[in-house]
């Protein structure tokens, strides 16, 4: 029995050290530019915490983009492209004698495409981990934007795809999805949209 212990303890001790020197993505907001601020959660035991070193992958690995200092818990990436796919990234507690990694967590990149008639839109969106980020919400929060800047909350939905018959003469019209983080975040996809129309002639009278 007591070996047993020992060796439970053995591999216990370190994962418990490990989970208490690790950051936590908590969301990845995308502006209309397609730039990404990357916020986190610091690591419960902060001693000797030095720096946070922030990595992002676009499909090529993993690379260096930037560092900012213990005391901050956000970063922006300025230049990130994630208006045209989605994009990783993983933050990493840097000590005086080793770095600690968190999950990797990935930008929400929203799809839509239009029926046959022009007149329905279905949305599709990748979730940014799974399980997903510490403190999220169950739902994605669904806006369109009703005139420049001017955003509308439409519905929300538990996972995609999403369908939404979308009444108009003939405009484009765009699409955003979010999902929100008790911890005071939004991870807020790239914005897309589509032309969308009705087809039907009105009756002459």
């Amino acid at each position: 029995m007591k070996n047993n212990l020992s060796i439970l303890l053995f591999f216990f001790i370190p994962f418990l050290a490990l989970s208490q020197q690790t950051p936590a993505i908590t969301c990845l907001d995308v502006d209309e530019n397609g730039d990404v601020t990357v916020q986190w959660l610091p690591p419960a035991d902060p001693i000797g915490l030095i720096e946070y070193e922030i990595y992002y992958d676009n499909g090529a690995g993993y690379n260096l983009e930037g560092s900012v200092s213990d005391m901050e818990l956000s970063f922006f990436h300025s230049g990130a492209q994630a208006d045209l796919q989605s994009q990783k990234y993983y933050v990493a507690a840097v000590y005086q004698t080793a770095s600690f990694s968190s999950e990797t967590v990935q930008s929400i990149f929203l799809q839509v495409a239009v029926s046959p008639d022009f007149d329905e839109a279905t949305l599709y969106w990748n979730p940014p981990s799974s399980p997903l980020p510490e403190g999220s919400s169950n739902q994605y929060y669904i806006y369109m934007e009703n005139g420049a800047d001017n955003w509308i909350l439409i519905d929300s939905a538990t996972a995609e795809p999403y369908k939404k018959i979308v009444y108009v003469c003939d405009e484009w019209v765009n699409f955003r999805v979010v999902l929100s983080n008790m911890n005071g975040c939004d991870s807020r996809s790239n914005i897309r949209g589509e032309q969308f129309k009705d087809i039907i002639l009105p009756e002459k009278p």
